[in-house]
């Protein structure tokens, strides 16, 4: 597929998968769903962009709060929750009790999209090669979406 070809494939899928509306929908209701949340001191943020390693930090960060003794949850997220789409993702409970002595949440947005009660929080924030963070979030999104292969 011409790299021309491959663009107009990206914009069609994006088109079709969410519509700006959409995500700026899911965006605004979880954005009421975390301003609401009362951040605290103890709270413990991990923020990057998509595939720079933020699930291997959340492992670790959940492992060392839990003293490496937690293995009985589903899904990470159920112990860790992606501040991102927790207004759309099963209606998650942010504010309901975590195992352990403290908080600890994920985030995929900007900085500038911060609610001003997380500042007071901790966080801890992973860098990658942005090359080869976008080569890993592009790859990840071809095993869901074969159309964009070849792109």
């Amino acid at each position: 597929m011409s790299s021309e070809r491959g663009v107009e494939a990206l914009q069609d899928f994006s088109a079709d998968f969410l519509p700006p509306e959409a995500y700026v929908a899911v965006k605004h209701k979880s954005r009421v769903v975390y301003d609401n949340l009362h951040f605290t001191e103890r709270d413990v943020i991990i923020a990057g962009y998509p595939k720079s390693g933020t699930n291997f930090l959340q492992q670790i960060c959940h492992q060392v709060k839990m003293r490496g003794g937690d293995e009985e949850y589903e899904q990470l997220t159920d112990e860790v929750p992606l501040l991102d789409l927790c207004g759309v993702l099963g209606g998650t409970d942010l504010a309901k009790p975590q195992k352990g002595d403290f908080r600890i949440f994920k985030w995929h947005q900007g900085f500038d999209e911060i609610p001003p009660s997380a500042l007071k929080s901790k966080f801890i924030v992973i860098l990658r090669d942005p090359v080869a963070t976008f080569a890993s979030n592009f790859d990840y999104q071809t095993r869901f979406w074969p159309e964009l292969q070849g792109v």
